[in-house]
């Protein structure tokens, strides 16, 4: 066989292809012996999970069928009486070395878990060539599959969204937890759900000022176009502002070069003693994401104040970073939300789900210096908000 593992044609339906050309050129009739799977795996070159799926997908077209363990010609294809939904999952970016790819496996897992309640549905992943690979599976004429959706997984481009909706009308689109302003004005075909990060920060507030009287509370935040980052910055202000109180936002201006996480926490526990310097007045910490948190927490543990309060954003799962009270995202949700309304096509176009905050005890890490904290000091500066 010669399989072209770079292709966007899955390696599985390769094989069935191919399976299917040798038994039209060779005139084999319905019962002549086919390969067995570990045939299959030897000419192919493939695991014995890759050919069983090939097999599958020929037992399912009427291409091979089993007289007891042998795997047979099958009687002519017959038409196909159950429909197999494949789900696309569209990556704009995969090298997500920052910590995203964690969010991306969090939505990837929601997603697998609603697509498998349905037996006739099928997952497929078409990065990182996927244009090619929608072309692939769009513009086939196999009445066994129907393209129930595209789930867009870290797109953050609005063009490459406008793009995508115009070249395919008739296909509906799902954009998961990015949302981007002026979204609601594209094609209809585009759908969405989101986090609703206006509501987490304000939840964060609520929090620090209602119930544990926090005078003058922080927001610590870092500078990027990422409209999510920008609606966490807007859910903290206008929290305040609804209580009389004023803000202040601290602005590190660039992200920190991709680390392993104990040294990001290194960068940001030198960079929030700057800030500290700026603000010593503070009585409570909200931070756009839980590295900034946990650092923020260790610096004011190290320094006798670990009574002031601090709270993280997103809930990621690292065990160094499961220490500060934060606004909890369910991502795996999101992927079993962006699913179900694909199936469901009920017209309503945009969902945002609702955070919560999850309340934890602080514990003891230890971050050492590091010399790249200059870099940091220098992006550090204040930014003073008044009602």
């Amino acid at each position: 066989m010669d399989i072209d593992f770079s292709s966007h044609i899955p390696v599985y339906v390769q094989i069935k292809d191919q399976l299917q050309a040798e038994i039209n050129a060779r005139n084999l009739q319905t019962g002549d012996a086919l390969p067995t799977l570990a045939g299959i795996c030897d000419m192919a070159g493939v695991s014995m999970r890759t050919a069983q799926r090939a097999v599958a997908l020929m037992l399912k077209e009427g291409i091979g069928k089993r007289i007891g363990r042998q795997l047979v010609v099958g009687d002519t294809p017959l038409p196909c009486t159950r429909v197999v939904k494949s789900i696309f999952i569209v990556a704009c970016d995969f090298s997500l070395n920052d910590g995203g790819g964690w969010v991306g496996d969090q939505i990837l897992k929601g997603i697998s878990e609603e697509v498998a309640k349905e037996v006739d549905s099928e997952l497929v992943l078409a990065a990182p060539d996927f244009v090619n690979s929608l072309q692939y599976y769009l513009n086939q004429k196999n009445p066994s599959m129907q393209v129930c959706g595209v789930l867009l997984l870290h797109c953050q481009r609005f063009d490459v969204l406008e793009e995508l909706l115009e070249q395919y009308p008739q296909v509906n689109f799902m954009q998961m937890n990015y949302y981007l302003d002026g979204i609601e004005t594209l094609p209809e075909n585009l759908y969405g759900v989101f986090n609703d990060d206006f509501a987490g920060s304000y939840k964060a507030v609520e929090y620090l000022v209602d119930e544990l009287k926090c005078q003058q509370p922080v927001f610590w935040e870092l500078s990027c176009p990422d409209q999510v980052y920008q609606e966490r910055r807007r859910g903290f202000l206008s929290a305040l502002a609804d209580r009389g109180k004023n803000g202040r936002a601290f602005l590190q201006l660039s992200r920190p070069p991709s680390h392993p996480p104990n040294e990001t926490l290194n960068i940001y526990y030198n960079a929030f003693s700057s800030l500290y310097e700026q603000a010593e007045d503070l009585d409570g910490i909200f931070c756009c994401n839980d590295y900034m948190a946990a650092a923020a927490a260790q610096f004011l543990e190290d320094h006798g104040k670990a009574h002031i309060p601090v709270v993280g954003y997103d809930n990621y799962i690292h065990q160094s970073l499961r220490k500060t009270t934060t606004i909890g995202v369910d991502f795996v949700r999101m992927g079993r939300v962006a699913v179900q309304r694909l199936r469901q096509n009920s017209g309503l176009r945009f969902t945002k789900i609702l955070p919560q905050l999850i309340l934890r005890k602080q514990q003891k890490h230890t971050y050492m210096p590091t010399k790249q904290v200059f870099q940091v000091f220098n992006a550090i500066s204040s930014v003073p908000v008044r009602n």
